[in-house]
């Protein structure tokens, strides 16, 4: 169980690890419940059961008779005394078991969560092991769970467990949603107890009768034909099927095929374009460290004269936002070079990628560029609440990290964070199947305000930092994204259908497109600034 609540959303809810205590729960109830039921009985092929009689050897068999009507007549006394005391018993435990059915019922079924998730876990694992170790005898079972209905849905349980997740999952990623409404969680509801009923009937009855062998054919046989459509490509064959029936203009037609192309990712695991090559000065820069050949390269446009160097530093958005940087800089004379070094997933005070940011220290420190590019996505220490300015550690932890960067760089960007999409499989994909169905795209936007308000005490610790650095210079990338209607965020391109994000987070070509006057501003901006300085420091 601490395992469950210590370890990450996606391993506590994958990892065999993180699940084993929930079967445990059940082992306990029925060893308690095998403590309770005293000495074995031996069942007769009548259904009844009878203790065995222990006997006397030596005994004359008249005295062992009259001994046991005597021990007959006193057993009746003692067993109308017991049922007495048994029945006021069973009444009592039988209310206890319906009091804890129906919190159970309400704790896991209720809309509202009246428990934090850990302990509602925790609550509803002890109190379905408590009804179990209370029903063990027929009168104490609460009426709600003896019932013919609920006992049919118990029969039926495993099977409406495996299936549940497959109907929802598919549901969802049919017509394209990050949460199901009310009517759709009903059709899954129904689809789910009718295929179930099938199953249960059929093929579970079925693979319960039926010897192993029969079992391990049939297996195998399903597990051969989903290793034939992996290995075939039988799902991206039927989407093609579908998709040369479906009648659709040009444009339309045209943005299926580039947000199918924009959903995988593969496309950027590679140098964010050609000219970006092999940089092995900058490897010796951090003393050999390397990690992830494709966030490393280096760019030098090869202008006569060019003084100014850039470097671009931080996880696989940095990757993304240095295409932009190119087609702005390209013909910009001043500029010397471009160094890229990031590594993927790595954030700034959040405790991990230590060796990557020790590398990145060393390579600004000895690089000395003129102008360094922070760019990276999320911080939840940024985004913590502030209690009091002054003393936050997070604020201070962050200061303590670009000092370097901002010592050794004659001026250092910051780009702050823009709001994500939200999307079940990310923005590309949902474009693509949903242009493919010609469903409605008029979801695929996000308010601004509420991220701003959501970020506020980000943006109040980012307010803080011009006083430690005045090189500092921030860019706003939210503001660019979120200009096309007031007040919201666009995900996609609304005249050639075109996806701002790969997923929910990466910008694509078009989205870059919609950041590229803001860096613009920003770079020759500062490019202008650097001359100056040095023209000065010349003179």
């Amino acid at each position: 169980f601490s395992f469950q609540c210590l370890t990450s959303a996606n391993v506590s809810f994958n990892a065999l690890p993180s699940r084993v205590w929930q079967f445990i729960g059940g082992g306990i109830a029925h060893e308690l419940m095998s403590w309770q039921t005293g000495p074995p009985s031996i069942m007769q092929a009548d259904g009844k059961s009878y203790s065995p009689v222990p006997t006397s050897d030596g005994v004359p068999l008249l005295e062992n008779e009259e001994k046991e009507e005597k021990e007959e007549i006193e057993l009746e006394e003692v067993e109308f005394r017991e049922k007495s005391r048994s029945s006021c018993k069973s009444v009592l435990l039988s209310f206890l078991a319906t009091i804890l059915t129906l919190l159970l019922f309400a704790l896991s079924l209720s809309p509202i969560s009246f428990l934090l998730n850990e302990a509602l876990r925790a609550s509803t694992i002890s109190l379905t092991a408590a009804v179990i170790v209370l029903g063990r005898v027929e009168e104490r079972q609460s009426v709600m769970l003896s019932n013919r209905p609920i006992v049919y849905l118990g029969d039926i349980s495993y099977v409406v467990y495996l299936v549940h997740w497959p109907v929802s999952i598919m549901w969802k990623s049919y017509w394209d949603l990050q949460e199901l409404p009310l009517k759709d969680i009903l059709i899954c509801l129904s689809l789910t107890f009718l295929i179930s009923t099938l199953v249960h009937h059929t093929l579970e009855h079925m693979f319960i009768s039926a010897s192993t062998t029969v079992s391990f054919i049939v297996v195998g046989v399903i597990y051969l034909l989903m290793f034939c459509a992996v290995v075939f490509s039988l799902p991206q064959h039927l989407n093609n099927a579908v998709k040369t029936k479906v009648p659709m203009d040009q444009i339309i037609a045209e943005a299926i095929k580039w947000n199918e192309r924009e959903s995988h990712t593969q496309y950027y695991n590679q140098r964010p374009f050609k000219e970006c090559v092999d940089d092995p000065e900058g490897k010796k820069m951090r003393d050999g460290y390397s990690t992830q050949s494709a966030y490393e390269c280096i760019w030098k446009p090869n202008h006569t004269d060019a003084s100014v160097s850039i470097l671009l530093v931080g996880n696989s958005i940095s990757h993304r936002s240095i295409k932009i940087l190119r087609p702005i800089l390209e013909n910009n004379q001043d500029l010397k070079e471009i160094r890229l070094f990031a590594h993927s997933a790595c954030k700034p005070i959040e405790g991990d990628c230590a060796e990557f940011f020790t590398a990145m220290m060393r390579l600004v420190e000895r690089m000395q560029p003129d102008i360094t590019f922070l760019i990276y996505d999320e911080s939840k220490r940024l985004r913590e609440p502030i209690v009091d300015i002054s003393s936050d550690m997070s604020l201070a932890d962050f200061v303590d990290f670009l000092k370097p960067l901002s010592t050794n760089s004659k001026y250092l960007v910051l780009d702050e964070f823009y709001p994500s999409a939200l999307t079940t499989a990310g923005v590309a994909a949902s474009m693509y199947k949903r242009l493919l169905r010609n469903q409605s795209l008029d979801d695929l936007k996000g308010q601004y305000q509420p991220f701003l308000d959501s970020y506020s005490f980000y943006f109040r610790r980012l307010d803080q930092l011009p006083s430690h650095y005045p090189n500092l210079v921030r860019h706003n990338t939210s503001g660019p994204l979120c200009a096309e209607q007031p007040g919201w965020c666009w995900w996609y391109n609304r005249k050639n259908l075109h996806a701002y994000f790969t997923d929910n987070l990466h910008l694509t070509a078009d989205g870059l497109e919609m950041e590229k006057e803001s860096y613009k501003k920003v770079v020759e901006n500062l490019i202008q600034k650097v001359k100056k300085d040095k023209n000065r420091t010349s003179k």
